[in-house]
């Protein structure tokens, strides 16, 4: 389902002035191909190289931002982030960066991909961004040097990575008839903590308010701040009902055995905020420091 997102000032249109966008992929000393959905025979020892290519036309850029085409400062930035089943992508780092000169045409950015980092899933995302504010700008157009302008992703499973998606939906809480009596609340984490031997992608769903616009235009942007808020709170819902539930030891000790399980998920949030799965030890730090309790959470989240 796709959202209906006002962004606040001007950016560059799909369908616009960027074409012919294209993601390579493959190792470091032979031709790259395209991008696949799923990278087979990966380890953590296979050196990767990533490119991505387009072609831009500046003119075309300046009326659609309504910026003075010598007042336009841009800059094209190439990323990767990696994160197993269930998670956004919480390590990113930036692989090539440069920017786009007044004689700039054909783009090309590329970088190596650090395979021992990785974890489930490469996201790799290419961005132009604004690089510097226009002297007299138009009323909507965009002014801080940073604000994404074009933005163009890619998800690769890695074999033996399970799925990668976090599953997560846009909808209109006050048209749903499910949603209507918390219509203001900017997300909805719905799961069931009865079936943790579930698969964590059908056990568990994010349901983002689509009529609040600012929130769910900062998701679709990858707001790090913003992910990061919905990513501990899911942690903090999840790990509060495991740790609360007497018999959850048990419950969650049979989970395990399943490397997709809601269990399995869960686990691997408390090993990241507490570095434990001992539910009588998170416990009692959150009955006895609960700021503690989600302030490490909250650490464990940082999306960067």
């Amino acid at each position: 389902m796709k959202s209906r997102v006002a962004f606040p000032f001007l950016r560059i249109p799909d369908d616009g002035p960027v074409t012919d966008a294209r993601w390579t992929l493959g190792a470091p000393d032979e031709p790259l191909e395209e991008a696949p959905d799923f990278l087979r025979h990966w380890d953590y020892g296979r050196k990767l190289k990533v490119s991505l290519r387009f072609t831009i036309d500046l003119e075309a850029v300046a009326k659609c931002l309504q910026i003075s085409r010598d007042e336009l400062a841009l800059r094209s930035v190439l990323k990767y982030g990696t994160g197993g089943r269930g998670q956004f992508s919480q390590r990113v780092k930036i692989l090539d960066e440069r920017p786009l000169g007044a004689e700039d045409s054909d783009i090309t950015l590329e970088g190596p991909i650090d395979s021992s980092a990785l974890s489930g899933r490469l996201q790799l995302d290419g961005q132009i961004i604004l690089d510097a504010p226009p002297i007299n700008p138009d009323s909507l157009s965009p002014r801080f040097p940073g604000a994404r302008l074009w933005q163009m992703r890619k998800n690769v499973l890695l074999e033996g990575g399970s799925a990668s998606r976090f599953p997560m939906e846009y909808v209109s809480f006050k048209d749903h008839p499910s949603f209507r009596k918390f219509a203001q609340a900017p997300w909805y984490i719905k799961w069931d903590p009865h079936h943790l031997d579930h698969d964590f992608g059908s056990n568990f769903r994010l349901y983002v308010n689509e009529d609040n616009e600012e929130v769910a235009g900062q998701v679709a942007e990858g707001d790090p701040f913003t992910l990061t808020a919905i990513l501990a709170d899911t942690m903090n819902l999840m790990i509060s009902n495991i740790v609360d539930d007497p018999e959850c030891s048990a419950r969650l000790e049979e989970s395990l055995q399943l490397p997709s399980s809601t269990g399995t998920q869960i686990s691997s949030f408390m090993k990241s905020a507490f570095e434990t799965t001992e539910t009588e030890t998170i416990a009692t730090l959150r009955r006895d420091s609960p700021g503690k309790f989600s302030a490490r959470i909250f650490d464990a989240a940082r999306i960067t």
